[in-house]
């Protein structure tokens, strides 16, 4: 009786475990379909589980040789991507006033479990000697539209984030901006410009004096086809008017630019299409930079 109990037990056991499976396949596919062992190593270290701290002083903050990027935005400044990029340098990764060893996914707040651009930019950034180490302090969240940055649950987690890096007294060399696509044909120009503002003056407000690099970016697409029709004029024009008229904020990539199928799968980025993003993301960086001498 004990015996066939144990079994009876052990399909229970082993038929949950196959739901589970069913549920997280199901939620993952439209991330990578082709690396579902991936898809679950993402999900147990979403939150830091598995994940190698990093000592605080080999990081050499706040000198020239040490960059710390914030990044912030929608999906494609989070990990929405397809492809998992690994480093080749030691690239570090800010999470919950931790510092951890980067890899794809990052850690971040509610960023996705799909790869990212960072990684891959910060092998650049070091490759063009323009820094020794970089830190990313990711807190992208996918689907956002501008005012959820501005007053919302998003404008709380910038907020946050903001609190401990002033706490820890960490200084960010850059910030990254990029999001429109969900307010893509759904704002005016103003509107979008006067939100995109706020969330600036607040980033100030907590003694972050970095430039801001402000993305052209506004392309969602409608259907399988791609089209220009998919460009927000309003969203962008928004964009250049701030980049134009707002001090120590500066051109970021105009990701606008990068539409053709080869660069997207659907509004995220392909392999190729972090390869392109990057290398916009490291000549804006470039032309306000200079070269760290070893």
């Amino acid at each position: 009786m004990k015996r066939k109990f144990i079994s009876v037990a052990a399909y229970i056991i082993l038929a949950v475990l196959f739901l589970i499976l069913i549920v997280l396949g199901t939620y993952v596919y439209r991330y990578d379909s082709i690396s579902f062992i991936n898809r679950l190593k993402a999900e147990t270290t979403t939150y830091g589980l598995f994940r190698t701290k990093a000592n605080q002083n080999d990081l050499k903050l706040n000198s020239d040789s040490t960059f710390v990027i914030m990044v912030f935005g929608q999906s494609n400044s989070a990990n929405s991507s397809t492809y998992y990029y690994r480093p080749i340098h030691k690239i570090y990764n800010f999470y919950n006033g931790n510092f951890y060893i980067a890899k794809e996914p990052l850690l971040g707040r509610q960023s996705g479990l799909g790869g990212s651009v960072w990684t891959m930019l910060g092998d650049k950034l070091i490759d063009a000697h323009l820094c020794n180490n970089v830190i990313f302090v990711p807190i992208g969240i996918g689907g956002t539209k501008i005012e959820l940055w501005d007053s919302g649950y998003c404008h709380k987690i910038l907020i946050n984030t903001l609190k401990q890096l002033q706490q820890k007294k960490i200084k960010l060399t850059h910030i990254i901006w990029h999001q429109g696509e969900a307010n893509s044909r759904r704002t005016t120009e103003n509107n979008y410009k006067n939100h995109l503002l706020n969330i600036f003056n607040t980033v100030r407000q907590y003694g972050q004096t970095a430039p801001i690099y402000c993305s052209i970016a506004s392309y969602t697409p409608s259907d399988e086809l791609i089209s220009t029709k998919d460009l927000d004029s309003n969203i962008t024009n928004a964009q250049k008017e701030v980049i134009n008229s707002t001090p120590n904020v500066l051109a970021g990539p105009d990701t606008d630019s990068l539409i053709l199928g080869a660069y997207r799968n659907g509004p995220h980025f392909t392999k190729t299409g972090l390869e392109a993003f990057s290398s916009l993301l490291l000549n804006a960086i470039k032309d306000s930079s200079e070269i760290i001498k070893n």
